[in-house]
């Protein structure tokens, strides 16, 4: 999304695009995601976190990425169930 500033034309594709709709203005500003797809969300993160937690050898990573991918499912279910931001993230265009 915020790359898509950078471009008037990759901008407007992204507008455009029916999953950034689908899963941007429906999901995160309109808080339409069900608990399905918020779980298909959370698989396909932790999934790619999961590569370099099984590739590295470095201590910190390992730790910080689980705290990362716990830190985004508290977060996006807190938000899903009016816990914080109970009117909703405001539309940016």
């Amino acid at each position: 999304y915020f790359w898509s500033k950078s471009s008037e034309k990759l901008q407007t594709w992204l507008k455009n695009n029916k999953y950034y709709h689908r899963v941007i203005t429906e999901g995160i500003h309109e808080r339409k995601l069900s608990q399905k797809q918020r779980i298909g969300i959370y698989v396909f993160t932790a999934a790619f976190m999961a590569i370099p937690f099984f590739k590295t050898d470095m201590l910190w990573l390992k730790i910080v990425l689980p705290f990362a991918s716990l830190s985004q499912i508290v977060s996006m279910e807190l938000y899903y169930r009016g816990k914080i931001w109970k009117k909703g993230i405001l539309k940016v265009e």
